[in-house]
């Protein structure tokens, strides 16, 4: 977890001083010079800039948080917390669903899938940043309800945010 503290793990004074301040906020105490990775931090204190509604959350730090909810296999949390209402989901395919707009209409294909699919495993890489967007390697291994066929699958997702919330996911694969 993020709030396990490690000796091997350094990094700069300036973060370990927004470690030190966020945890005083929250009643928590900084134990000596050990300090939490950075991505990690990236997650806690962007997490608690949005809860505190201090500040928009900026794209690294949604990326971090998005794909750490991601990596836990908290979908429904990371989609709640970081989804435009408006978001769009374009998929490199053709048909209905190739081009979604609105939590709802992604919602439903998300509940198509988990109709139609068995999972058995999977991974989330990621995030990588550039500027106002970022990128998440998806590798799953699945069976085909219907058909019983099963496959491994890889998809890089790219999110686009503005205003601290994602407004486009378009995957390739």
């Amino acid at each position: 977890g993020c709030f396990r503290f490690t000796a091997r793990m350094r990094i700069g004074v300036t973060r370990n001083d927004k470690l030190r301040m966020l945890l005083a906020e929250t009643g928590a105490h900084f134990s000596g010079a050990y300090a939490a990775s950075p991505s990690c931090l990236n997650f806690v204190l962007g997490r608690a800039a949005l809860q505190r509604g201090s500040r928009t959350m900026d794209t690294r730090e949604v990326a971090e948080a998005f794909t750490q909810l991601c990596k836990d296999k908290k979908y429904e949390d990371a989609e709640a917390q970081f989804w435009a209402d408006d978001v769009v989901s374009i998929e490199a395919m053709p048909g209905e669903m190739s081009h979604l707009q609105g939590r709802e209409a992604i919602k439903q294909k998300h509940a198509w899938w988990e109709q139609n699919f068995e999972v058995h495993s999977e991974s989330v890489t990621g995030p990588m940043v550039n500027g106002d967007q970022f990128s998440v390697i998806y590798e799953m291994d699945v069976t085909q309800k219907d058909n019983g066929e099963r496959s491994q699958m890889k998809e890089v997702a790219l999110y686009t945010v503005k205003d601290g919330k994602i407004v486009e996911e378009r995957f390739f694969y």
